[in-house]
């Protein structure tokens, strides 16, 4: 067979990626007519004066020192001249499709290297601009047009008229992928449907039925941030309409949380056949994508059990490989929707408790403390590190940044040493709620309070006649809830400091407290606490329910009894002395949010009411969900209470 080289005439200017592109196909066609061609390896171009690769034989023969083996063989040089001008035909086609190929990628890289329109529309002048330009020729355009010119002019001029006729003659000739490119493109160019546009428009409407589901999720996504003409709306309603009828067609997860980002809150029916959808394609999904679609779960409050639980699962299985962002808004959905799962927070809190330190971004790692207030997730080592956070930040935190400290620490209880010694920097700033937002100064000192860091100074600015008119004009419930707070700080100011020489809240200020607001007793576990202590002790006569304190904090049961305790008529022993062996017995049930999580002890509320109400000669019994769900029979419920009553009686 002959051995046969390229010469540099029979190969025109051609790009090198075009050429790599062609080789197999030129080397194919060219063995066909029994040529064989040795294709010139990458490695040695030349570049001739119009800035195009050439490859040379001379370069390669230079560079290497290669020359053609002789062929001893006779026979095996001759060659069927048919064949061989066959074979040569087919390479000078191929060889054209090359250079045409050359050329496009060519002038596509001249489109990226130009930031001049004037520059970019001389290019189309001067040289010819095929269908599969115009996406790329659009885009670049686009980018430069609101710096340089503006479309009217734009439209006037020769040089975009040329372009215009192209895409205008050759509109079916563009794939979906380029027609929404080019869409998108005069979209952000023009808020008005000029005949371009709409060209376009009436072409993506005939390609609704017949575009694939990805490239219908974008042409959502296009018309949904582009919704200034009738047109527009109208093609958006319709292409909505089309997703919903094939949503079964959804298989990339990819292409589902798109979709799922795009949907608004008036597409409830469609979101909903997504998740359906979301639940089939789970397994599928990359941990990246399993967070998006828990985190767009949270953004809708939507809780869909089966699929979050599915979630869950598969994010348990998988190695939490995510960025600070994406780890911190996957810990928001969890608190968004009551993700109570140990094995998935628990594994947060590992990575995050390596990662806070080295946050940047106050956001983040406010965000972190706050989900973890409003989970309950009182993790020691993660809190540790945000506390040193915050340590070392105090002096530039502003008023609302510090609150969100204060009131997160207090709801889970973390009690660190240098809470105090940071406080005194903190409460200049924190004055600013006492003038602008009452209420939030007043939580802000309640929460002070439950860390034992309220002093009488800051006790004393609620506990006024005058903060108490600031209560006026609320609902019931806000109004309830800032009167039990006054009572609690007022609890707090007597049993918690040394001294309190300040004002105090009106002796008959309990009676002005709406209780039935926050009645707890027929709901949750305390409904099944009180159904068990009334068949050892029936309602009414010996026992009563949501009774409140002179300190404002609500007990779920309130009973007398004697030394064995056996119960006792509840009247005949209210208001009156206490008789000796005699036991006033107040039940406190705890139940699943009345509790933080992974440390497991009463929140703040619980954890100062029962430091509080032991002076007030209760025997205080707290009823912690952890030990009573366990009981599963009425027999075993009523038998531990029984204990319980024994027991604190033993002990008092």
């Amino acid at each position: 067979m002959l051995t046969m080289w390229r010469q540099p005439s029979a190969i025109q200017a051609y790009a090198r990626t075009a050429y790599q592109c062609h080789r197999q196909q030129i080397s194919d066609v060219c063995k066909a007519g029994g040529l064989l061609v040795h294709p010139f390896p990458p490695e040695f171009p030349m570049v001739d004066n119009t800035g195009v690769h050439r490859y040379t034989t001379q370069a390669f023969k230079s560079k290497t020192g290669f020359r053609p083996a002789a062929h001893s063989n006779t026979a095996n040089s001759n060659v069927n001249h048919n064949s061989y001008q066959s074979g040569h035909q087919s390479y000078n086609n191929t060889n054209r499709k090359t250079k045409q190929a050359a050329a496009n990628l060519y002038l596509y890289g001249k489109f990226n290297e130009t930031d001049n329109i004037e520059l970019l529309l001389d290019q189309v002048h001067l040289r010819s601009l095929t269908v599969q330009d115009l996406p790329q020729f659009l885009s670049k355009m686009n980018n430069l047009l609101h710096h340089q010119i503006d479309l009217d002019v734009l439209l006037k001029d020769d040089r975009f008229d040329k372009v215009s006729s192209t895409l205008h003659n050759n509109v079916r000739a563009l794939s979906p992928s380029s027609l929404l490119q080019c869409l998108e493109a005069l979209f952000q160019m023009s808020n008005k449907d000029i005949y371009l546009i709409e060209s376009l428009e009436k072409q993506v409407q005939w390609l609704l039925w017949k575009m694939s589901i990805g490239s219908l999720i974008r042409t959502l996504a296009i018309h949904k941030q582009h919704q200034e003409t009738p047109l527009r709306k109208k093609l958006l309603s319709e292409t909505l309409g089309v997703i919903e009828k094939r949503w079964v067609e959804l298989s990339c997860p990819k292409d589902l949380i798109t979709l799922m980002y795009i949907l608004d809150d008036n597409s409830d029916h469609l979101f909903s056949k997504v998740e359906t959808r979301a639940f089939d394609l789970v397994e599928k999904m990359e941990v990246k994508e399993l967070y998006r679609v828990t985190y767009l779960l949270s953004r809708r409050k939507h809780r869909n059990t089966p699929l979050i639980r599915a979630l869950i699962y598969h994010l348990n299985k998988s190695c939490l490989k995510l960025s600070n962002m994406h780890l911190v808004n996957l810990l928001y959905a969890c608190c968004s929707l009551k993700i109570y799962d140990n094995h998935l927070l628990n594994k947060m809190s590992n990575t995050l408790e390596k990662k806070v330190p080295h946050l940047e971004s106050n956001v983040l790692l406010f965000s972190i403390l706050t989900s973890f207030s409003k989970l309950r997730w009182h993790h020691t080592p993660v809190l540790d590190a945000v506390f040193n956070k915050i340590f070392a930040i105090q002096d530039h935190l502003g008023p609302k940044e510090i609150s969100q400290i204060v009131i997160s620490f207090s709801h889970l209880v973390y009690d660190n040493k240098d809470m105090a010694a940071i406080l005194p920097n903190f409460m200049p700033r924190l004055h600013t709620f006492r003038e602008h937002d009452p209420m939030q100064w007043l939580e802000i000192v309640w929460c002070l309070a439950v860390l034992r860091l309220c002093d009488q100074e800051t006790a004393a600015t609620v506990l006024n006649s005058h903060f108490l008119h600031h209560l006026d004009g609320l609902d019931p419930f806000r109004k309830t809830l800032g009167q039990l707070r006054l009572l609690n700080i007022a609890a707090a100011v007597q049993h918690d400091l040394i001294s309190y020489n300040g004002p105090l809240i009106p002796h008959d200020f309990i009676d002005k407290v709406h209780l039935k607001a926050l009645s707890r007793s027929q709901h949750g576990l305390a409904v099944s606490v009180t159904t068990a202590l009334s068949n050892f002790a029936p309602l009414n006569k010996f026992v009563r329910t949501d009774v409140i304190t002179p300190y404002g904090y609500i007990l779920d049961a309130v009973l007398f009894v004697d030394k064995k305790g056996e119960p006792l008529v509840y009247d005949e022993h209210y208001g009156h002395e206490p008789k000796p062996g005699v036991n006033r017995i107040a039940f406190k049930v705890l139940d699943f949010p009345d509790m933080t999580l992974c440390t497991v002890k009463p929140t703040g509320l619980h954890t100062m009411a029962a430091r509080h109400l032991i002076h007030l000669d209760y025997i205080l019994i707290q009823v912690p969900y952890t030990e009573f769900s366990d009981r599963l029979t009425t027999v075993k419920k009523m038998q531990y209470l029984q204990r319980r009553i024994r027991s604190a009686i033993a002990s008092s």
